[in-house]
């Protein structure tokens, strides 16, 4: 999850096993507040990081690694061959450093460095066992930042990117794609024999979508629900074997067939820009929603998708339109109800009373 407090818990469950991160950079002081999204989707983890002579000098892990008083020692032994070569100045620059710290902060300067919690972790073991006290005194604060553009995580953790990109934390125009996307078909043509499509109704079992191979046919069979098409639209979804309509976030696209490695026989998400295409006059002529318009009423389902546009195609969560409602007569367009939604207080309507309120010519034909 690219949640900033979820990133927090899975660098924990990680970072906690390896005392070169947990000792040496990021012990996230600031807790989720050391992860953040700006708007150009880079993800960037800042945190402070107390460094101190006797306490830092020689000690390969974090004190709380040293799990028994053998590893303790050995520890402590390390740091201490390291400090004598070292102490004297480390300690003169630290006393120096407090000293003008203590006197500018006097004359009414704020340079309080963030001590806590950055450093409570390290003394914690050495105070509860030993009753030692390993501060030397403050050398300096490391305020420590590094910035992972859109496209290095794409690159090293496709997945991370992936449920960003869902959620709008990276945008779209930051997708260097590895496919390319998927055309529109032509438009509608007056010509014999190259007859339109209706919107096709009905539902599918989502089960039955994402099975590998998946249990129904895609391509231009009315074999999945599917706003209208044109007749090159349809031979379009013949051709390429386009399945049902679905988005990754505001992204809209086909799910189809993969073909090739890795996925091979599974369903994957082909880009396709269906929500901004325009199908000409044939819509307004025969009532019909626009596809955009179609995939905003539909039923629709998360799947675990392929995405095709990325490396590796890790699965992404995907909403699949599975259910088509009639669009085709002014009877049988979506249910209506004479209540104002809006302005109904909140759990005060029932879902009985929305019923009741309509009539059953206004209930949608299936």
């Amino acid at each position: 999850s690219p949640d900033p407090g979820m990133l927090k818990a899975e660098y924990d469950d990680v970072a906690r096993w390896d005392p070169a991160i947990n000792n040496t950079f990021y012990n996230l002081g600031k807790g989720s507040n050391a992860f953040s999204w700006d708007s150009n989707g880079n993800l960037t983890l800042r945190d402070t990081y107390v460094f101190e002579g006797f306490g830092d000098f020689g000690v390969a892990g974090d004190w709380n690694t040293f799990d028994n008083i053998p590893n303790a020692v050995v520890g402590l032994a390390r740091a201490i061959v390291v400090v004598v070569g070292v102490a004297g100045p480390a300690t003169n620059i630290a006393i120096q450093r407090q000293i003008a710290k203590t006197l500018l902060n006097m004359a009414g300067a704020d340079l309080g460095d963030d001590n806590r919690p950055y450093r409570i972790h390290k003394d914690f073991v050495l105070n509860q066992h030993f009753g030692i006290n390993p501060h030397v005194g403050n050398v300096a604060d490391m305020h420590i930042k590094t910035t992972w553009s859109a496209q290095e995580i794409a690159t090293h953790n496709p997945c991370l990117f992936a449920a960003a990109l869902r959620l709008g934390l990276i945008p779209e125009n930051q997708l260097t794609l590895v496919k390319a996307e998927k055309a529109m078909g032509g438009n509608s043509v007056a010509l014999p024999g190259f007859t339109d499509n209706a919107p096709v109704n009905g539902n599918i079992d989502p089960l039955d979508v994402i099975g590998s191979p998946p249990a129904i046919s895609f391509g231009g069979a009315p074999t999945y629900p599917k706003p209208f098409t044109s007749y090159l639209q349809n031979v379009d979804d013949a051709n390429f074997y386009l399945g049902p309509y679905a988005k990754v976030g505001t992204i809209p696209g086909r799910l189809v067939v993969i073909t090739d490695s890795p996925g091979f026989g599974e369903v994957g998400f082909w880009i396709q820009r269906w929500d901004t295409h325009n199908d000409g006059p044939v819509i307004a002529a025969n009532g019909y929603q626009t596809k955009n318009e179609w995939f905003n009423t539909c039923g629709k389902t998360l799947l675990k998708i392929r995405f095709l546009h990325l490396p590796d195609r890790p699965l992404v969560a995907t909403l699949v339109a599975i259910h088509g409602y009639s669009y085709t007569s002014a009877q049988n367009t979506v249910y209506q109800t004479n209540i104002a939604l809006n302005s109904v207080a909140n759990g005060s309507q029932t879902l009985s009373g929305v019923i009741a309120s309509g009539t059953p010519g206004s209930f949608t034909l299936l």
